[in-house]
């Protein structure tokens, strides 16, 4: 068998035997970190088709921004903004009826008295991206016989 130099040296041993050899047998193992560079499309978690909706006007500035770290992932892609309602949704909430005794705030004078009331719905376009290397050990050993 001829290797040509193709190994490291020191790696390999070789003695003599008294009598010819019929059959030798060769392991070979080898030891590595596979590594690959890994996204993940949060965004499409948080919102669905692109967007979700709420009925808070939120201030985004907490919103994660690229470079910055979320668990052991980077941001590589961020953007959140407001956007109109989406072709056929609704811009308001769905009706709540209250009642004067629990929110004196709504302008209901009369003791139990009730109103049904709306909120508005404020629609935000998100993507969130994020990165990270996923590495793993990994082993393989081969073990053949040369007649």
């Amino acid at each position: 068998m001829d290797i040509a130099g193709k190994f490291i040296e020191g790696s390999l041993s070789f003695s003599q035997p008294n009598q010819p050899v019929t059959k030798v047998s060769v392991t070979v193992s080898a030891e590595w970190t596979n590594s690959v560079l890994a996204y993940f499309d949060v965004g499409s978690q948080l919102a669905t088709d692109g967007f979700f909706g709420t009925l808070n006007v939120k201030d985004w500035s907490s919103f994660p921004k690229i470079g910055e770290s979320v668990g052991n992932w980077t941001v590589v892609k961020s953007e959140i903004f407001r956007i109109n309602p989406p072709n056929g949704l609704d811009p308001k909430s769905a009706e709540f009826s209250v009642s004067a005794d629990s929110n004196p705030s709504l302008g209901l004078v009369t003791p139990g008295s009730r109103r049904s009331i709306k909120f508005n719905r404020n629609f935000y376009a998100v993507e969130l991206v994020v990165a990270g290397v996923a590495s793993m050990r990994r082993k393989e050993t081969v073990t053949f016989d040369v007649n």
